[in-house]
């Protein structure tokens, strides 16, 4: 690659990503994005707002720019409108973009609510979908002139943090990848199924309390997740982690996406995710094909893995960590065949 530039990371009171370090080998080179210098062709951009570009972005040749625009939780369609307004960007990787064509996931909503027919008298459980529809309804319109592919989540810098504080990275701060071991073998599970983080949406504050009725589950819900939270130098998320054999990752504020999937399979734990949600109705690519598992509910999936003895879980382990590496070096090779 020729140039990788994100903007000023300082300025926007973010940390550069230990994943697209770690995983996609992408150091960031700090400048500034509101100076008036066109970019350099074969550029790769970083933003969570793609105006944040605008001055560089107007400057720049045409289809000479690659962006990977950041995460859009909220579904934000306005965030994938911006990008056509410059003819400089040539392709986009997208954080919690959909890769497959948008449908109304009837049977999975149909499913849940027979599941849970006491939530029908729930005002949020209708506003929810009504908020879900209209997401969905704004996905569907959003046309690209660029090229879109999907950028995977990966994990969180915070996740790195602690375990560099536990010292299971063998005190190497810059290994390349978080995918070469796996760190539960340092520990014995002791947790069924476990969830560390906000309170969040109505969906993730139902699912929560519904596992939270399983025998030997640990549930920690805080009203804000971060810095506000628990103190930067805690390990109290990740060592959850390690001592889980499930951990529950219900959807954010819209986006069924979440750090929890990768960091989960990184720490041995089996993620309990599903491809999509009654919240959102975009669909992820959780779940290989071949291991066969229905992916309707949570209720569903945690009804089928939590009948698997210990040597078929270490089997479901295995593919979950192969899948997700094989998604991270494919990202890798495309983005290096494009920028080139």
């Amino acid at each position: 690659m020729k140039s990788i530039l994100f903007p000023n990371l300082t300025a926007c009171r973010v940390e550069s990503s230990e994943f697209y370090r770690r995983e996609l080998e992408l150091e960031p080179e700090f400048i500034d994005p509101d100076c008036e210098e066109p970019l350099p062709e074969n550029s790769l951009v970083y933003c969570s707002d793609v105006n944040d570009w605008s001055r560089r972005l107007l400057r720049s040749k045409p289809s000479s720019v690659t962006l990977i625009l950041g995460a859009n939780e909220y579904y934000d369609v306005e965030q994938y409108h911006k990008i056509n307004q410059y003819k400089s960007i040539k392709f986009a990787f997208i954080e919690m973009w959909p890769n497959v064509p948008l449908r109304l996931p009837f049977k999975e909503i149909v499913t849940w609510i027979k599941q849970n027919p006491n939530q029908l008298l729930e005002r949020n459980l209708w506003g929810t979908l009504k908020g879900a529809s209209t997401k969905y309804l704004g996905l569907k319109k959003v046309r690209l002139n660029v090229t879109a592919h999907r950028m995977p989540l990966g994990y969180s810098n915070r996740f790195v943090n602690e375990l560099q504080i536990l010292g299971v990275l063998g005190g190497n701060s810059i290994m390349p990848s978080l995918m070469a071991s796996n760190l539960q073998e340092q520990h014995k599970p002791l947790f069924q199924i476990s969830f560390m983080g906000q309170k969040g949406s109505y969906l993730r504050r139902h699912l929560t309390c519904s596992f939270s009725k399983i025998p030997n589950n640990y549930m920690q819900l805080y009203d804000s997740w971060g810095g506000d939270s628990v103190s930067y130098k805690s390990t109290s998320y990740v060592e959850t982690l390690l001592k889980s054999k499930f951990v529950l990752c219900p959807p954010g504020n819209w986006s069924s996406e979440t750090w929890r999937y990768g960091e989960s399979i990184i720490c041995g734990a089996i993620p309990i995710i599903t491809e999509v949600s009654i919240q959102d109705w975009t669909r992820h690519s959780y779940w290989p094909k071949t291991l066969g598992i229905p992916l309707s509910t949570c209720e569903d999936l945690w009804g089928t893995l939590s009948l698997l003895d210990d040597h078929e879980l270490l089997e479901v382990r295995n593919v979950l960590r192969f899948h997700l590496q094989s998604t991270f070096l494919k990202t890798k090779r495309l983005m290096q065949t494009l920028i080139s």
